[in-house]
Protein backbone atom coordinates (compact mmCIF):
# COMPACT_ATOMS: atom_id res chain seq x y z
CA UNK A 1 0.00 0.00 0.00
CA UNK A 2 3.06 2.15 0.90
CA UNK A 3 4.62 1.73 -2.46
CA UNK A 4 1.28 2.19 -4.41
CA UNK A 5 0.87 5.20 -2.62
CA UNK A 6 4.22 6.53 -3.44
CA UNK A 7 4.36 5.85 -6.20
CA UNK A 8 0.62 7.67 -7.05
CA UNK A 9 2.00 10.71 -5.10
CA UNK A 10 5.41 10.66 -7.47
CA UNK A 11 3.20 10.49 -10.42
CA UNK A 12 0.72 13.51 -9.48
CA UNK A 13 3.57 15.83 -8.22
CA UNK A 14 6.51 15.62 -9.99
CA UNK A 15 4.65 17.22 -13.04
CA UNK A 16 6.77 15.89 -15.58
CA UNK A 17 6.06 15.51 -19.19
CA UNK A 18 2.59 17.46 -18.71
CA UNK A 19 0.32 18.70 -21.04
CA UNK A 20 -1.09 21.70 -21.31
CA UNK A 21 -4.80 22.23 -19.78
CA UNK A 22 -7.32 22.72 -22.41
CA UNK A 23 -9.40 25.75 -22.41
CA UNK A 24 -12.70 22.93 -21.24
CA UNK A 25 -11.17 22.03 -18.32
CA UNK A 26 -10.93 24.48 -16.27
CA UNK A 27 -14.67 23.63 -14.65
CA UNK A 28 -12.66 21.05 -12.39
CA UNK A 29 -9.72 23.36 -12.37
CA UNK A 30 -9.57 25.33 -8.67
CA UNK A 31 -12.69 24.36 -7.70
CA UNK A 32 -12.31 26.86 -4.29
CA UNK A 33 -14.36 29.69 -4.09
CA UNK A 34 -12.08 33.13 -3.86
CA UNK A 35 -13.69 36.69 -3.66
CA UNK A 36 -10.76 38.71 -3.97
CA UNK A 37 -7.69 37.70 -5.45
CA UNK A 38 -5.67 40.91 -6.34
CA UNK A 39 -2.76 42.44 -4.76
CA UNK A 40 -1.22 39.03 -3.74
CA UNK A 41 2.73 38.49 -3.12
CA UNK A 42 4.47 36.52 -5.62
CA UNK A 43 5.49 32.88 -5.76
CA UNK A 44 9.07 33.62 -3.85
CA UNK A 45 9.35 31.63 -0.54
CA UNK A 46 8.96 28.21 1.31
CA UNK A 47 5.84 26.18 0.44
CA UNK A 48 4.28 22.66 2.04
CA UNK A 49 1.88 20.80 -0.02
CA UNK A 50 -1.26 20.57 2.07
CA UNK A 51 -3.97 18.96 0.03
CA UNK A 52 -4.29 17.29 -3.45
CA UNK A 53 -7.04 15.28 -5.48
CA UNK A 54 -6.89 13.76 -9.20
CA UNK A 55 -9.64 12.89 -11.79
CA UNK A 56 -12.77 11.33 -10.58
CA UNK A 57 -11.97 12.50 -6.70
CA UNK A 58 -14.56 14.60 -5.69
CA UNK A 59 -12.95 15.85 -2.42
CA UNK A 60 -9.21 17.06 -1.73
CA UNK A 61 -7.21 14.30 0.09
CA UNK A 62 -4.66 15.85 2.89
CA UNK A 63 -1.06 15.25 2.39
CA UNK A 64 0.58 13.31 5.02
CA UNK A 65 3.00 15.92 6.86
CA UNK A 66 3.83 13.88 9.58
CA UNK A 67 4.96 10.46 7.21
CA UNK A 68 5.78 12.37 4.35
CA UNK A 69 6.08 16.56 3.83
CA UNK A 70 6.60 17.97 0.97
CA UNK A 71 8.13 21.53 0.34
CA UNK A 72 8.54 23.48 -2.66
CA UNK A 73 11.40 26.36 -1.95
CA UNK A 74 11.00 29.19 -5.22
CA UNK A 75 13.35 32.02 -5.63
CA UNK A 76 12.78 35.08 -8.50
CA UNK A 77 13.81 32.42 -10.77
CA UNK A 78 14.15 28.96 -9.70
CA UNK A 79 12.71 26.47 -7.74
CA UNK A 80 13.43 23.31 -5.93
CA UNK A 81 11.49 20.53 -4.03
CA UNK A 82 11.87 17.42 -1.63
CA UNK A 83 9.66 15.04 -0.27
CA UNK A 84 11.65 12.56 2.59
CA UNK A 85 10.27 10.62 5.68
CA UNK A 86 12.16 10.35 9.04
CA UNK A 87 15.02 8.77 7.49
CA UNK A 88 16.02 10.51 4.27
CA UNK A 89 14.67 12.19 0.93
CA UNK A 90 12.23 10.39 -1.04
CA UNK A 91 12.50 12.17 -3.92
CA UNK A 92 13.24 15.81 -5.48
CA UNK A 93 13.60 17.85 -8.29
CA UNK A 94 14.02 21.32 -9.31
CA UNK A 95 15.43 23.90 -12.21
CA UNK A 96 13.93 27.37 -13.55
CA UNK A 97 10.14 28.13 -13.41
CA UNK A 98 7.99 30.67 -15.23
CA UNK A 99 4.95 32.18 -13.91
CA UNK A 100 2.63 34.99 -15.25
CA UNK A 101 -0.21 35.07 -12.40
CA UNK A 102 -2.51 32.24 -14.17
CA UNK A 103 0.01 29.97 -15.75
CA UNK A 104 3.39 27.88 -13.74
CA UNK A 105 5.55 26.16 -15.86
CA UNK A 106 8.20 24.39 -14.17
CA UNK A 107 11.68 23.38 -16.20
CA UNK A 108 13.27 20.14 -14.80
CA UNK A 109 16.88 20.62 -14.54
CA UNK A 110 17.45 18.03 -11.69
CA UNK A 111 15.47 14.56 -10.59
CA UNK A 112 15.78 12.26 -8.26
CA UNK A 113 13.77 9.44 -9.01
CA UNK A 114 12.10 7.64 -6.04
CA UNK A 115 12.87 4.26 -7.41
CA UNK A 116 14.80 2.97 -10.12
CA UNK A 117 12.01 1.96 -12.42
CA UNK A 118 10.23 5.93 -12.08
CA UNK A 119 11.26 7.56 -15.29
CA UNK A 120 14.03 10.70 -15.28
CA UNK A 121 12.11 13.46 -15.57
CA UNK A 122 15.16 15.48 -15.70
CA UNK A 123 14.70 17.89 -19.34
CA UNK A 124 10.94 17.78 -19.04
CA UNK A 125 8.52 20.80 -18.25
CA UNK A 126 5.08 21.23 -17.13
CA UNK A 127 2.49 23.77 -17.29
CA UNK A 128 -0.16 24.73 -14.73
CA UNK A 129 -3.14 26.69 -13.77
CA UNK A 130 -2.49 28.32 -10.93
CA UNK A 131 -3.48 31.02 -8.52
CA UNK A 132 -2.15 32.50 -5.48
CA UNK A 133 -4.89 33.59 -2.43
CA UNK A 134 -3.87 34.15 0.56
CA UNK A 135 -1.70 32.13 1.70
CA UNK A 136 -2.41 29.74 -0.46
CA UNK A 137 -0.80 28.29 -3.72
CA UNK A 138 -3.52 26.15 -5.93
CA UNK A 139 -2.08 24.39 -9.03
CA UNK A 140 -4.50 22.18 -11.77
CA UNK A 141 -3.85 20.75 -14.71
CA UNK A 142 -2.66 17.41 -16.20
CA UNK A 143 0.26 14.91 -15.65
CA UNK A 144 0.81 12.62 -17.80
CA UNK A 145 1.49 8.87 -16.62
CA UNK A 146 4.52 6.65 -17.91
CA UNK A 147 5.37 3.29 -18.18
CA UNK A 148 8.41 1.45 -19.28
CA UNK A 149 8.33 -0.11 -23.01
CA UNK A 150 9.96 -3.85 -22.27
CA UNK A 151 11.78 -3.36 -26.36
CA UNK A 152 12.92 -0.43 -26.05
CA UNK A 153 13.45 0.65 -22.57
CA UNK A 154 12.17 4.14 -22.99
CA UNK A 155 9.53 5.15 -20.61
CA UNK A 156 6.23 6.16 -22.81
CA UNK A 157 3.17 8.29 -22.13
CA UNK A 158 0.06 5.71 -21.43
CA UNK A 159 -2.22 8.19 -20.04
CA UNK A 160 -2.75 11.49 -18.50
CA UNK A 161 -4.56 12.20 -15.00
CA UNK A 162 -5.85 15.94 -14.11
CA UNK A 163 -4.37 16.90 -10.16
CA UNK A 164 -5.48 19.83 -8.47
CA UNK A 165 -2.96 21.20 -5.50
CA UNK A 166 -3.27 22.84 -2.69
CA UNK A 167 0.24 24.39 -1.19
CA UNK A 168 0.43 26.63 1.83
CA UNK A 169 2.88 29.44 2.73
CA UNK A 170 5.38 27.87 5.04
Amino acid sequence: MKNSLITLFTILLFFAYSCSTPEGAKKVAMDTNVEDATDLPGLEGSWKLIQFKETGDSIFTTWPQEINPKIKLVTNSHFTWVSYDEKSVIASGGGTYKFNGDHYTENIDFFKQTSPEDPDLTGTSVTFNCRLVGDKWYHSGYAKEYELDPETLDYVVVDSVWIDEIWERM
